[in-house]
């Protein structure tokens, strides 16, 4: 009867998600993510990729930080990347701290390097916090190349100062930091 009963709920939460208005699908979307049912997360995550609302992206990547269903991870790049999520990027980032980001360590690189300093900030801690011996080396070696090729002689202080930290992060040493 219990599962019963949590199905109906879930199948409410899930209905309510396609809802016109944005604070019910919001209401939905908190609900759904205390629940903490992962049969949830490929549906948010569809609402992740397709909604329009700033505030609805954040809602849904959120639940999908608290779900922590990997199937996510996927998602939450690809909207990442999505012209549209510059400059509402933050709580994007900060929802790959669920995750084990090592298979797109290159994704998170790029990231980086077209990101704002809260964007890079957040790319930086994700970073911190891999096990960096369980990124492909391929991954690791194309991403340490990429960002000592965006040191060149135009890129300004600032950058310059982000991109050798990022690279002391790694274990690589430049003449910036």
């Amino acid at each position: 009867m219990a599962d019963e009963l949590a199905s109906l709920v879930l199948q409410w939460a899930l209905r309510a998600l396609n809802s016109k208005s944005i604070s019910d699908t919001m209401e939905a979307l908190h609900f759904l993510a205390e629940c903490g049912d992962r049969r949830a997360a490929p549906t948010i995550a569809s609402i992740l990729a397709r909604t329009r609302s700033h505030a609805v992206r954040d809602v849904a990547a959120l639940a999908l930080m608290d779900l922590r269903d990997p199937g996510a991870l996927p998602v939450l790049i690809w909207v990442l990347a999505k012209p549209e999520t510059v400059g509402h990027r933050g709580t994007l980032v900060h929802a790959l701290s669920a995750f084990d980001c090592s298979q797109v360590f290159d994704r998170l690189i790029e990231l980086f390097l077209d990101g704002s300093y809260e964007v890079r900030i957040g790319i930086a801690c994700r970073i911190e916090n891999l096990d960096l011996d369980s990124v492909p080396s391929d991954k690791r070696a194309s991403g340490v190349a990429r960002l000592e090729g965006a040191l060149g002689p135009d890129t300004c202080e600032q950058d310059r100062e982000e991109i050798a930290a990022l690279l002391g992060l790694l274990g690589i040493s430049t003449s910036e930091g």
